[in-house]
């Protein structure tokens, strides 16, 4: 559109004074001001508007360009414009008026009029800003006259984006899968010893032939029953950018006050608050499922339907939010992140088994891993964002809206090692991350070491004995492809690290199969040494014999020895009560549970001993004596302070028939 002062090729015409009475034909106002009354013709004006449109072909808002140009006149123009004159002076105090008028609110937003007459508005636009203000040269160099031109813009929302004035907006969705973690689920086949208090496992009834509960079925045989479920769960990366280049708002009224215009949040906001408001709506929306009334119109995700929808139901873990702004450019961004799995389990876990062979073909295996802990957050609470923006005194306050904790059921899957599903709503979720970590350890991590380890022992390629029980001739196998010992229940070590602020625990533990024979115990070392018979010979002595002495059987032999030295390690005792082995306080009283094995050991060890089947499993037990024997020596060592018991026994015997060998007893 163009506005002007109707002019001719004489400039006596163009500049010729108007009486009060004559109204102009239109006039241009900047903050209540007529241009004419500072140049005095009224200024020919270009109104250009165009949209700006995002990505998806949709109007975000309208930029209007205004451009004014004009001459200063002081010869022949109305009296009431102000420095009228003639001269040089007049027209210089002319472009000072001018550049009073717009320069000095460069930073700030101005109402821009074209009027007809005194009360007859044709066009009129608040919130425009000052782009450019320059004069040239006239042909007259300035005498009488100066050209000018004055750059004008203006930005509006769409209708959509009316009450969060806002332009290149953004709501940005990436979900990506953590390559490391795919989906697995599959069982494996364990052989392995029945375990004792482990407290996700039941082992069987103790009884009088079978002390040691679980370790063997009624015939004799190891319990190969066990399975041990590997599962991974499939992980994701879910991350949400939302982000606003805000559109200053505000208005002015004709003396040149800042004014609110509008209702609701279209008050006089700055390109800043504007983009705020635009990215708190859109969050709002969206982890709601309830559009905000001010956004009719613009299409919601609604991530937490999407959710709830899916087969196996998406949670999240571990939010992080980030804010990004600039106040000086009028940005505003927040970005969101989460770990996601369709799995209300409230950790993750990585761990690794090893296994190592000695020079005597002891196998240990070491399972270590690390637990980290995960948190979970409310979605109704990610409305807006985790922080005040600066007040007046520049600080930022942090609210707790990160730390909030959900509210949803969620289904806990027990997933490592077990496979019962329970039902629990965030009081168990929502723990802390450390908290969900200790309970992963204790109730589904620690209880399967054993078997992670012992899933390690006898692959299929070990499908022979070492030694043919039914063949004893046969040369011994390879051992590299000979079935294993199992591994034992007691690790040989472990280590815990914890890392409560962190909300992760690392482990390890060592497991080895080396022979034991009595339950319970940290370590033990049996040793038994047997020394035969020698003939009975007498020695003469003869002077000057080189061969020596003179040998000369007496046709007898000497008496047998056995002897049996056990040293033991178990846990110290908790009181000085222990420190007795009469007191049932004491892991080694007497009468209980290991002191009986060792007594049992001991008896079978004992030459012409009985085998009972409560330790040796039911291969038969002997009772029958075959021969004399009688004890020599039956030493006892105990060290409460560090838990190590220590037992000698020696035995004279002697077989009752000669047809058999000393070792047969």
């Amino acid at each position: 559109m163009v506005y002007f002062q109707p002019q001719s090729d004489d400039i006596t015409f163009a500049t010729q004074a108007l009486s009060p009475d004559r109204a102009r034909p239109a006039e241009v106002f900047y903050n209540g001001t007529g241009i004419h009354k500072i140049a005095g013709p009224v200024p020919t004006v270009d109104i250009s508007t165009s949209a700006n449109r995002n990505s998806a072909g949709t109007v975000e808002s309208f930029t209007t360009k205004i451009n004014i140009d004009g001459k200063i006149v002081r010869t022949g123009i109305d009296g009431d414009i102000l420095q009228n004159g003639t001269g040089i002076g007049p027209v210089l105090s002319g472009i000072v008026q001018l550049k009073n008028l717009f320069n000095k609110e460069m930073q700030d937003f101005g109402v821009f009029e074209i009027k007809c007459g005194v009360t007859n508005t044709i066009y009129s636009a608040s919130g425009v800003k000052i782009l450019d203000l320059s004069f040239n040269k006239s042909d007259d160099n300035w005498i009488y006259t100066a050209d000018y031109s004055i750059g004008l813009e203006l930005e509006e929302p769409s209708p959509a984006n009316k009450n969060f004035p806002a332009k290149n907006t953004s709501d940005n969705w990436t979900i990506e899968p953590i390559e490391d973690y795919v989906y697995c689920d599959f069982l494996l086949d364990v052989t392995s010893k029945g375990e004792i208090h482990n407290p996700q496992m039941v082992p069987r009834a103790p009884s009088e032939n079978s002390p040691i509960p679980g370790a063997f079925g009624s015939s004799g045989s190891v319990d190969q029953g066990s399975k041990l479920r590997v599962a991974n769960i499939p992980q994701y990366r879910i991350s949400r950018r939302v982000s606003a280049v805000g559109i200053p708002t505000g208005t002015k009224d004709s003396s040149g006050n800042t004014i609110i215009s509008g209702s609701g949040n279209a008050a006089a906001n700055s390109a800043y608050q504007n983009a705020k408001l635009w990215v708190e709506d859109r969050l709002r929306g969206t982890y709601t499922g309830t559009a905000s009334g001010s956004t009719s119109g613009v299409p919601y995700f609604n991530f937490q339907e999407f959710l709830q929808n899916q087969d196996n139901r998406i949670h999240l873990y571990n939010h992080l939010r980030t804010h990004n702004f600039s106040v000086s450019d009028g940005t505003y961004e927040v970005n969101d992140t989460w770990l996601a799995m369709p799995s209300g389990i409230g950790y993750v876990e990585d761990y690794t088994v090893e296994c190592s062979t000695d020079d005597r073909f002891i196998k240990t295996v070491r399972v270590q891993g690390q637990i980290k802990g995960l948190s979970t957050h409310n979605l109704n609470s990610l409305v807006g964002p985790a922080y005040n923006p600066p007040d007046a005194t520049g600080i930022i306050g942090l609210s707790g809206s990160l730390f909030e904790r959900g509210t949803f059921e969620s289904t806990i899957h027990s997933v490592p090692d077990v496979t019962p599903n329970t039902t629990s709503k965030d009081t168990i979720l929502a723990l802390s991350k450390f908290q969900n970590a200790k309970d992963g350890w204790l109730y589904d991590i620690k209880p399967y070491l054993y078997r992670r380890a012992s899933a390690l022992m006898n692959s299929a390629d070990r499908d022979r004995d070492y030694i043919n029980r039914f063949n004893p001739d046969q040369k011994p196998g390879n051992p590299f492809y000979s079935k294993e010992s199992l591994l034992n229940i007691n690790p040989v070590s472990t280590t815990e690290g914890y890392d409560p602020k962190k909300g992760t625990i690392s482990y390890s533990a060592e497991f080895n199969n080396k022979l034991t024979l009595l339950s319970g115990v940290i370590s033990e070392n049996i040793s038994v040494n047997e020394t035969g018979p020698t003939d009975v010979f007498g020695e003469t002595f003869v002077i000057g014999r080189q061969l020596g002495p003179v040998l000369q059987s007496l046709n007898a032999a000497t008496s047998t020895r056995k002897d049996v030295t056990i040293d033991i390690t178990v846990m110290p005792p908790s009181s000085i009560k222990g420190a007795l082995m009469t007191n049932k306080e004491c892991p080694l009283y007497i009468y209980g549970s290991l002191y009986q094995q060792m007594e049992t050991l001991v008896e079978a060890l004992r030459p012409f001993g009985e085998h009972k089947e409560a330790l040796f499993g039911n291969n038969g037990t002997r009772l029958r004596q075959d021969g004399q024997v009688y004890k020599s020596q039956d030493n006892h060592s105990w060290s409460p302070a560090d838990g190590r018991y220590s037992r000698s026994v020696s035995w004279t015997y002697q077989q009752c028939s000669t047809y058999k060998m000393y070792l047969d007893h």
